[in-house]
């Protein structure tokens, strides 16, 4: 018998149900969690996939056990990109990005020197109850810029062209070493944790190694299930949910270490379903 695809299944993520693959990818799950998954076993099918009731799904290997995740989950499927088969991508990729590192933070520390007047300690947010995650040394050293436009770096006028696609991205936020500056009107409490997690990653990592881990998951999985950003989505999920980890500073740190040391993979972690 052959599979019809369920209407509110995108074609994308019906066509690569149908290909079982041993290579990893991530699901992205309707409530923002990032599920690392090791393996697409392919579709499950409790009812016909045609039927009002259908509840069939994707079948998927997550620390080696086998989970059945329904369609009405899954919000996108990022497979990784072609470009982390390419033999010695990591270093390919390390030897392209560093000659950009000190134009990079020269660019960074002007602009959070030139908008130092506007930041406000993240300390002035108790409300936010950021410090059940974080310690107060961290977010005494840590700042907020409200912006009309928070500015990126200029990649492709720097030469990195091909980061062209994630520079033209919308962003609401984007978070330089310790200071995270936010589109106005778009601060919120979930908002300003995930950009928390960030200020612990770069601060944990420092700036060429953030740099280069970041630099490396855009290129080997796209902006959406970079093992960075995989991260601060799956634990703001988690904040907005009041189930984060013990710890969660510590855990942050952790997993960013393990991220800069193999930053083609997810680090397998107690986040994943």
């Amino acid at each position: 018998m052959s599979l019809v695809r369920p209407n509110h299944v995108p074609i994308d993520q019906w066509e690569f149900a149908l290909k079982p693959s041993s290579e990893p990818f991530v699901v992205i799950v309707n409530n923002g969690f990032r599920v690392i998954c090791q393996a697409n076993s392919g579709p499950y099918v409790n009812l016909l996939a045609s039927d009002p009731a259908d509840i069939s799904g994707l079948t998927v290997t997550v620390r080696g056990k086998s989970v059945n995740l329904p369609w009405t989950v899954i919000a996108g499927i990022c497979p990784q990109l072609p470009e982390a088969q390419i033999p010695g991508i990591r270093s390919l990729i390390d030897n392209q990005l560093r000659p950009y590192f000190a134009d990079a933070e020269k660019w960074i520390d002007r602009y959070i020197e030139q908008t130092t007047g506007h930041a406000q300690p993240t300390t002035e947010f108790p409300a936010f109850n950021l410090n059940k995650a974080f310690r107060r040394t961290t977010l005494e050293n840590s700042f907020l810029v409200e912006e009309l436009s928070p500015a990126k770096l200029p990649l492709s006028k720097m030469g990195l062209t091909e980061f062209a696609d994630f520079e033209a991205m919308p962003v609401g936020a984007i978070t330089y070493k310790n200071t995270f500056f936010v589109r106005k009107g778009y601060l919120t409490p979930s908002l300003a944790f995930h950009e928390m997690v960030h200020v612990v990653q770069w601060d944990e990592l420092g700036p060429e190694n953030f740099l280069t881990a970041y630099g490396i998951g855009l290129k080997t999985w796209g902006y959406f299930a970079c093992p960075l950003e995989a991260m601060a989505y799956s634990l703001q999920a988690l904040y907005n949910a009041h189930e984060l980890p013990t710890d969660t500073e510590t855990f942050i740190r952790e997993q960013s270490k393990l991220i800069f040391g193999s930053p083609l993979e997810h680090p397998s972690s107690g986040l994943n379903i």
